[in-house]
């Protein structure tokens, strides 16, 4: 992957699925020279029955388009706002790839590097509390291609479970990722070896 490819990064499709109703609320800065997008987004949303969502978009490292789309919560009639959040779910294992890969080329990461530990490339001192020593072999690579050691089959999904987690880190609700990364580290054992099986 090449920089130059890289220069129209991230059109960030973020849906918040609710009842079906058509798209009528635009929130954000309107601009003449992308109002296609707010047609294809009204479209995209209006022929799913998705009652909501956001669309940004950057270019050379400046976001140049941000609108919400629709209602972000039907008992309220609130309208979606360029920034409310939402859950991404699997759209952030694409972007976290394409962000390392560019780490990669850069010679920034390497995908044999360690992750946690002394050695790792998370040094922060909340990531060094680790209660199941087969973390410290985990690899970026490992990562990446879902070989790090947990099976949410077998321990669940620490990102489902974010309050819990706070209250047990106590912080206040909900867990950020940080908090659900240290808690997991410091509180949970891996369900198997990393780079043995992909969950």
């Amino acid at each position: 992957m090449k920089t130059k490819k890289l220069l129209f990064i991230a059109v960030t499709i973020l849906l918040l699925f609710t009842c079906t109703q058509s798209v009528k609320a635009q929130t954000g800065y309107y601009s003449p020279s992308l109002a296609n997008f707010d047609v294809a987004m009204t479209n995209l949303l209006n022929n799913h029955d998705i009652t909501g969502g956001q669309l940004a978009i950057t270019y050379q490292g400046r976001l140049v388009y941000s609108r919400g789309f629709g209602i972000a919560d039907s008992s309220t009639s609130a309208a979606v706002c360029p920034d409310n959040i939402f859950r991404i779910a699997s759209l952030s294992k694409q972007i976290t790839a394409i962000t390392i890969m560019h780490l990669y080329e850069q010679g920034r990461v390497g995908l044999n590097d360690l992750v946690f530990g002394p050695n790792g490339i998370l040094p922060d001192p909340i990531y060094q509390t680790i209660l199941d020593p087969l973390v410290y072999g985990i690899t970026v690579k490992h990562l990446l291609s879902h070989q790090g050691g947990w099976d949410r089959d077998i321990s669940g999904d620490p990102e489902h479970n974010s309050y819990a987690i706070a209250l047990a880190m106590s912080v206040p609700p909900p867990a950020n990722n940080e908090t659900i990364i240290q808690y997991t580290l410091s509180q949970q054992m891996l369900d198997f070896a990393p780079g043995t099986s992909a969950k």
